[in-house]
Parts: structure tokens; C-alpha cells; sequence
């Protein structure tokens, strides 16, 4: 006779699946590993930052306290050249149609860059300090303005028209030891010593001046 087995005896097999089916677990063989939720790259002891999405953010860039960005400073412009900051100097130009044509060079001798504009003051006198003789000279021309880095020149052309061309009577050739010459915009005069003949007469134009212009 076949041995009688006891009714409602499960193996024990089904006896382990069906405790784990009411214990909520899983064999250890099926779990899954433990994920981490920090994104790669990331530890617990950096700096950054990141947002709900997970990924970095930058950093800001500077802004002022209005919240605009700060605006880079521009460089400083040139101020006026002083006289105290140029020498003066004439340079011969030669000589036509009853005219003698000689430069103005102005030089930068400063350490900084400085600006010339518009047209130098030009009279004849007898001597260094003496009074001007006859009118000065007018000007012709456009006026420029120039940018002179130390050491650099400028020039403006003088034209001496020869006072021989007029009547002695109306002229009133008077001898001059040179030219006073004020750099534009001042009112600081440099002595350029020169034999010239001027005329005394105001209505008589001899001097004409151009504007300063970069040196060639």
C-alpha cells in the first residue's frame, strides 16, 4: 500500500514563495541595487549648485548694485596742450610770388598725449617783449584739431607776404626781430627770433596763418 500523505501540506517551496509574497520582500537574489539620486560629478563636499532638473548652474556675472552690468571705464581724452608742455619752433618753407612761406612746428615734450585745434596767434614784433607791429595774421582755411603723443609735432604754414609790395607811404615798413607765436587756445606766447620786415599800418595784411595739421 501507497503511504497516506497528510491533506492541505504544501511543499516547502511553496511555503517560502508564499511567505515572501505576504511579507512584501524579495528574495535577495532579485533585489535590485540601491541608486543613488546625486548627479555624477557631484559630492557632498562641492561648491555648485544645481537646479530641479539636475543639472549645474553657472555662475552669475558681476553686475553693479542696480543690477546692470558694470560698464568697462573708456580711456581718459587728451586735455589741451598747454604752451608749457610744446616747443615752438620755425622751419623755412621758401619763398614765391612776393611771399615768403615759413612752419610752425609744435612738438609735444610732455609725458602725456595732449590735442592742438584750430589756428596759432601770429604777430610781428621789434624785439622779445616789444609791441606787435601791424595786424596780426588772419587765418585761412578750415580749422583741424590734433592729437599729439609725446614727442609728436604739428605744423601750421605762415605765410609773410613782403611788406615791399606796398606803397612806403601806406605801409610804414618797419624792421621786425621776430614773430610772437601763441599755440591755439592759449594765451601764453613763445619769442621766435627772425629779420623780417613788417608794416606798421593796420589795413595792411601780410601775416596769414592755417590751421595746426599733423606733421608730415
Amino acid at each position: 500500500m501507497l503511504p497516506l500523505r497528510p491533506r492541505n501540506v504544501l511543499p516547502l517551496a511553496a511555503v517560502a514563495l508564499l511567505a515572501a509574497g505576504c511579507t512584501g520582500t524579495t528574495p535577495a537574489a532579485h533585489q535590485s541595487p540601491a541608486r543613488s539620486t546625486r548627479p555624477a560629478g557631484l559630492h557632498s563636499g562641492s561648491s555648485g549648485s544645481s537646479d530641479s532638473s539636475g543639472q549645474p548652474r553657472s555662475a552669475p556675472s558681476s553686475t553693479s548694485a542696480s543690477g546692470s552690468p558694470t560698464p568697462t571705464p573708456s580711456p581718459a581724452a587728451a586735455q589741451p596742450c598747454p604752451a608749457s608742455q610744446l616747443d615752438v619752433s620755425l622751419s623755412s618753407g621758401g619763398a614765391a610770388a612776393g611771399s615768403s612761406y615759413t612752419r610752425l612746428v609744435f612738438t609735444n615734450t610732455g609725458a602725456s598725449q595732449c590735442t592742438l585745434t584750430g589756428f596759432p596767434g601770429v604777430s610781428l614784433v621789434q624785439h622779445q617783449g616789444g609791441a606787435p607791429i601791424g595786424a596780426p595774421a588772419d587765418r585761412l582755411g578750415p580749422s583741424r584739431s590734433v592729437t599729439l603723443a609725446p614727442g609728436a609735432s604739428a605744423r601750421s604754414a605762415l605765410q609773410i607776404v613782403d611788406a615791399q609790395n606796398f606803397p612806403t607811404d601806406r605801409c610804414g615798413q618797419t624792421p621786425a626781430k621776430g614773430v610772437v607765436v601763441y599755440p591755439p587756445n592759449e594765451t601764453a606766447s613763445v619769442f621766435l627770433p627772425d629779420d623780417l620786415l613788417g608794416c606798421a599800418d593796420q589795413s595792411v595784411q601780410i601775416l596769414h596763418v592755417q590751421a595746426v595739421r599733423a606733421a608730415s
